[in-house]
């Protein structure tokens, strides 16, 4: 039986399932999720008891309670997302998915590479002179370098002489292409030439 073989960290288990497959495959995945749940819930129990009721040592700080309370929130949303993927078999929307509880703000970068590499973290898009002198840039909230030609190109253009401007393969867009080749008369090189 899949209990009795359960390793101690059933959550190495249930990743192990999921690479590895094998024989009955979806039963064992069963399995062995409603078993990381039942362990993953009974510790979200434990910290929500420790919130509510705090003994005299643990109320040192506003500080670690918020901690301690954020903590909580996120292994509930965790509970929540592993029993409708593996569970009930719910594909889970995009903007759902969290990819790190200790930088929540993280999103999935795809670099549109054949084969890239898996990176998380926020896009940040620079624009810099022939000295590599930095002039301008933004962080991406949840687009792309083509959503970010436009605007980076016109706060550019309105504070700078700008006499040409060049752009990665990643930014180009023939909507953009056509937008920008007259802005300011700017001769646009690179991709877009």
């Amino acid at each position: 039986m899949v209990e009795e073989s359960l390793p101690q960290k059933a959550d190495a288990y249930v990743g192990q399932i999921t690479a590895k497959g094998g024989r009955n495959k979806e039963e064992r995945l069963q399995q062995a999720a409603e078993k990381y749940l039942t362990k993953a819930c009974a510790l979200a129990r434990k910290v929500k008891a420790m919130i509510e009721n705090p003994a005299a040592g643990e109320r040192d700080t506003v500080a670690a309670w918020w901690e301690w309370w954020y903590y909580h929130e996120m292994l509930v949303k965790h509970i929540e997302r592993v029993d409708r993927r593996i569970l009930q078999g719910e594909v889970i929307p995009h903007q759902e998915k969290l990819f790190s509880i200790f930088q929540p703000y993280a999103e999935w970068i795809n670099k549109g590479k054949q084969h890239p590499p898996v990176e998380i973290g926020k896009g940040l898009t620079i624009a810099t002179d022939q000295y590599q002198l930095l002039l301008d840039w933004q962080v991406g909230q949840h687009q792309t370098d083509r959503e970010l030609t436009l605007p980076i190109a016109d706060r550019l253009t309105s504070k700078y002489t700008v006499k040409s401007m060049s752009f990665d393969r990643g930014f180009y867009d023939a909507s953009n292409k056509a937008l920008m080749i007259f802005i300011n008369n700017v001769i646009i090189n690179g991709l877009f030439s």
